[in-house]
């Protein structure tokens, strides 16, 4: 089915909705034309109580079977009604510019993972697949929800960071013009620990440098590209050993995978 298929259904859907309920109302209303009744009186063997069981063995059967989407929509109503305590009122800018159908992966300014979430799930009429750290995934309560809402965990490298044998200085020879950094470590395990694409990072900051190089237990080559500019001298440029923490390289593949699947059926990330 495609984008445009999957919003005209879902906009018939809701409107059958409606008229069902509305006609479940009338007849309910007027005994004349209460199906439970006429039923009854046609067959005055079936107890109301027959009606009652098959009835809720229906609905069980269907929200087994389409829990997910209940769920969904369930979450959908707590975070509106929860966000309409803490806002008044919430204006979209550009929302005419989105495309009615196909799909679409929005960006959030991220002021807050979680609080980006709860903005695009209560004022997108989108069904939208989050992107969410693996870490904060794998909790309970924000783990549920976020399944709940078809999320996409995502491993980090900074997650699953764990401290280095050692302690390293970083020499800043040539950096100007190469913007390589040697690493000398002591009583450090290079060749053990470490590999081509994994990153380590000192102690005093969040920011990772990645291996280029290997070269014996205790010398390393990395690239400080993205070393932010205050930094350089701060932290990297230190004389005395300091600890530091390794980031082993993770392959995102899979989270890729399961992005293109979603996009793929013209849904949102």
């Amino acid at each position: 089915m495609t984008g445009a298929d999957k919003n005209l259904s879902n906009n018939i859907d809701f409107t059958k909705t409606q008229l069902a309920v509305l006609l479940g109302i009338l007849f309910l209303a007027v005994d004349q034309i209460n199906p439970v009744k006429i039923f009854i009186h046609v067959f005055p063997a079936v107890a109301p109580w027959h009606i009652a069981v098959v009835c809720i063995a229906l609905g069980t059967y269907i929200w087994i079977s389409e829990f997910k989407e209940l769920l969904y929509f369930s979450t959908k109503i707590f975070f509106h009604s929860i966000l309409s305590i803490f806002f008044r009122d919430v204006e979209i800018i550009g929302r005419d510019k989105l495309p009615r159908h196909g799909p679409m992966i929005f960006s959030i300014n991220h002021a807050n993972q979680f609080m980006d979430a709860v903005m695009v799930v209560c004022t997108s009429q989108f069904k939208v697949s989050y992107l969410m750290a693996e870490a904060s995934w794998k909790r309970r309560i924000i783990g549920d929800i976020a399944w709940a809402l078809d999320v996409v965990p995502v491993k980090r490298a900074q997650d699953a960071a764990k401290p280095g044998t050692g302690k390293v200085v970083f020499s800043k020879q040539d950096f100007e013009n190469t913007k390589v950094l040697s690493v000398q470590g002591y009583d450090t395990k290079f060749t053990e620990q470490l590999g081509k694409k994994d990153k380590i990072r000192p102690n005093g900051t969040a920011a990772a440098v990645k291996v280029t190089e290997v070269v014996d237990d205790s010398t390393l080559l990395v690239d400080g590209t993205d070393i932010p500019e205050e930094e350089v001298d701060s932290i990297f440029g230190r004389e005395e050993p300091v600890a530091f923490d390794i980031l082993k390289h993770i392959d995102q593949k899979i989270v890729y995978e399961k992005v293109l699947d979603r996009l793929a059926d013209a849904g949102c990330v």
